[in-house]
């Protein structure tokens, strides 16, 4: 059989793959600074562009309201010490 321990490795071999992957993702999305989306231009239609355009601001609030209920969620606990048993949410042994 073979050796038990090579199950506990990640298939993508951890860090080493991980980040050149990332920086080549990067370096891709880089070099495309400061010139013109022709492809947004010539895919999509101008009312697809405008919702797009129109949508672009509030999924930045989303975020940030996501983002500050995350950090009350892991501070806190709340909502979820509302919602669930205080039973559940002890730590007992």
């Amino acid at each position: 059989m073979g050796d038990v321990r090579a199950l506990d490795r990640p298939l993508s071999g951890g860090r080493r793959f991980r980040s050149p992957f990332n920086g080549t993702i990067a370096a891709l999305v880089a070099s495309r600074i400061n010139t013109p989306l022709a492809w947004w231009r010539t895919h999509l239609s101008t009312a697809v562009r405008d919702f797009l355009a129109k949508l672009w601001p509030w999924i930045h609030v989303f975020y940030v309201i996501m983002f500050f209920l995350a950090v009350g969620t892991t501070i806190f606990g709340l909502p979820l010490t509302l919602l669930l048993d205080p039973d559940t949410t002890t730590l007992s042994c």
